[in-house]
């Protein structure tokens, strides 16, 4: 069985090699490009949950929300952790792609 840090370190990796595979295949730009996005969800995540979103920044907002920013691949990796906040019973809030700076 995989302690949280390992599960934490063996998502990372497993997030990086699929955006290599991405970029190897030769993609369009368009469906390579990686974008930042900002979600919310209401109350606080704690470190068993956070886990789950490895890669993202986590902030709390005084306003009893969980902010996540992070690097997003493509549509089908957002909807894949769209997918993991109705797993884990969240209520999402906000979901917007952050401009390029």
């Amino acid at each position: 069985m995989l302690k949280l840090n390992e599960f934490s370190h063996k998502h990372h990796l497993f997030r990086v090699k699929i955006l290599e595979k991405y970029i190897r295949r030769g993609i369009s730009d368009t469906q390579r490009t990686v974008m930042n996005y900002e979600i919310r969800v209401k109350g606080y995540l704690g470190k068993n949950v956070a886990i789950w979103f490895d890669g993202f920044d986590v902030e709390h907002t005084t306003k009893g929300e969980t902010i996540l920013r992070g690097a997003i691949i493509d549509q089908a990796a957002l909807h894949g952790i769209l997918n993991r906040i109705r797993d884990v019973g969240l209520t999402l809030t906000l979901v917007r792609q952050m401009e390029k700076e």
